[in-house]
């Protein structure tokens, strides 16, 4: 070990990077402390075990408010690098590919997040307007209820209070019912979103087929790295297509893999 030493130190090109190094070493430190939640974060979305897609608008804006917070920093090059990621992620924030609607809902889908989502400022107007906006995302993807045949007695004439007696939407009444439900709560008793749904699937159907189709875990790490813009294509894609469909895709692609195995 000591004459690998020796030689390194006997050449001078070496050398000369060994003192830049050591002179520069508070230098690395700080750019590798301020880049360490980036690269955790990174490693989050590359998970192949659980959905990603419900965490990348939170994951963003947690990193922005970090480097905010090192913007006041007294030390110049923490202050320096903070300054350069903040202004990096405003832009990427920015970008609909990048941060977009379906991110937001995709947070509202998770019962151990969706208390966090006023944290999403491209989108958070109020608690009001984002049930409203969730809503909206979970009738889009049910069918109309079936009408009630008509009672005969409605011949009759209409009673004063049946406008204000008349019952709540039952998709209304399940989205009230799972807002209410603190995420605090939920993430003690579940592990993870998926570990809710396959419990509680059946008392929130409706926003189960939501749900289904933006808590997918993805087969490839890559497909889910910051800034893929395939990865944004083939989630939009994804989230517009029923569930059964995409169950039927993968069924077929198992199929062509096993005639290809028969075939060898």
């Amino acid at each position: 070990m000591n004459a690998i030493k020796k030689e390194f130190l006997d050449d001078s090109v070496y050398l000369e990077y060994w003192i830049m190094f050591i002179e520069q070493r508070d230098v690395y430190k700080c750019y590798l402390d301020i880049l360490e939640p980036v690269n955790h974060t990174i490693q989050v979305f590359e998970s192949e075990t659980n959905p990603t897609f419900n965490i990348i608008a939170l994951r963003y804006y947690s990193l922005l408010n970090y480097f905010e917070g090192l913007c006041s920093s007294e030390n110049m090059v923490m202050k320096t690098l903070a300054q350069s990621g903040k202004k990096i992620l405003e832009f990427q924030i920015s970008l609909n590919s990048t941060v977009n609607e379906l991110h937001f809902i995709a947070v509202l889908c998770d019962p151990l997040s969706k208390d966090s989502a006023n944290q999403i400022r491209k989108f958070w107007i109020g608690p009001n307007e984002a049930k409203e906006l969730f809503t909206q995302h979970v009738k889009r993807v049910n069918p109309p209820d079936v009408p009630i045949p008509k009672d005969p007695y409605e011949l009759a004439p209409s009673s004063p209070y049946e406008e204000v007696c008349s019952q709540l939407d039952i998709i209304d009444v399940e989205i009230n019912q799972y807002l209410k439900r603190r995420s605090y709560v939920e993430a003690m008793n579940y592990n993870n979103a998926l570990d809710f749904w396959r419990n509680e699937e059946k008392n929130f159907s409706h926003i189960a087929v939501l749900a289904r189709r933006l808590l997918c875990v993805v087969s490839s790490a890559a497909s889910e790295r910051i800034g893929s813009q395939l990865s944004q294509q083939l989630t939009k894609q994804r989230s517009n297509m029923k569930p059964d469909t995409i169950s039927n895709l993968i069924y077929m692609k198992n199929l062509k893999i096993f005639e290809q195995v028969l075939n060898l």
